[in-house]
């Protein structure tokens, strides 16, 4: 998806009005607010993609916030939305170019994917040493292989993990605080879609991002479950909070 300019303004265009977009960024949101009390604290969205996830954050009274994505369109599509100092650039390099840079809490929500393993540990790495003691890193991966479908090859999934995968890929010195996987209720839905894909319609060039005519009931459904369903054992994405603790 890098380089696809369309799916950057499909999701511009709906990143903050469809159900899987509320959801992840009431989440990150929700996550946020139970690490810290406080507004001031300072936030990078690393691979902030359109901007969603930085307006949604700013619309929640959080200003000292930051972006940087590897794409040009991704970037100019996210100025549109916020006032957040923006960098292009590469994860592999942000950290390094950026290390007098500290921060509380730093997002890689649906980004990791486009790396190899070890350029996620190193990733991580890096980021760790950019956070505030008690920081926390809070990441969405795609997981489940069954959930695999053109809209993998569009967005550019290089992998979809499962919790042991993703684990052994987490620095020592990062205590992980949540690992879940959601949605949950959702994912027959979500796997059948996906199947029919594989079976049918194997060369769209198309991802699963559109106006649903049951936006409403999924992001119902997916608001329930979270409330409900916390700890639940399947699910399209894999939901982890990480949390830098100088002193264990």
């Amino acid at each position: 998806m890098l380089n696809n300019s369309e799916e950057y303004k499909n999701i511009s265009e709906l990143g903050n009005t469809h159900w899987w977009y509320r959801v992840l960024h009431e989440r990150t949101i929700n996550t946020i607010q139970k690490n810290f009390h406080s507004k001031e604290i300072s936030i990078l969205d690393a691979g902030c993609g359109t901007g969603g996830l930085l307006k949604k954050l700013a619309d929640t009274g959080y200003q000292n916030t930051f972006g940087t994505d590897i794409s040009e369109t991704a970037i100019a599509f996210a100025k549109q939305k916020t006032n957040s100092p923006l960098i292009q650039s590469d994860l592999r390099d942000y950290f390094n170019k950026n290390s007098e840079q500290k921060y509380d809490v730093i997002i890689f929500n649906d980004v990791l994917y486009f790396f190899p393993e070890e350029e996620i540990k190193n990733i991580l790495i890096h980021a760790e040493k950019t956070l505030n003691e008690n920081g926390i890193i809070i990441i969405n991966i795609p997981a489940g292989k069954i959930f695999s479908g053109n809209h993998d090859k569009v967005v550019g999934i290089n992998k979809r993990y499962s919790r042991g995968e993703f684990l052994k890929l987490v620095p020592g010195n990062l205590h992980v605080k949540e690992n879940k996987y959601h949605p949950f209720l959702l994912s027959p839905v979500i796997a059948l879609k996906r199947i029919s894909q594989r079976w049918f319609n194997k060369n769209s060039n198309t991802s699963d991002l559109k106006q649903e005519p049951l936006n409403n009931l999924f992001y119902t459904v997916t608001s329930f479950e979270t409330k409900f369903f916390p700890h639940a054992s399947l699910g399209s994405s894999l939901f982890l909070v990480l949390k830098k603790e100088t002193h264990r």
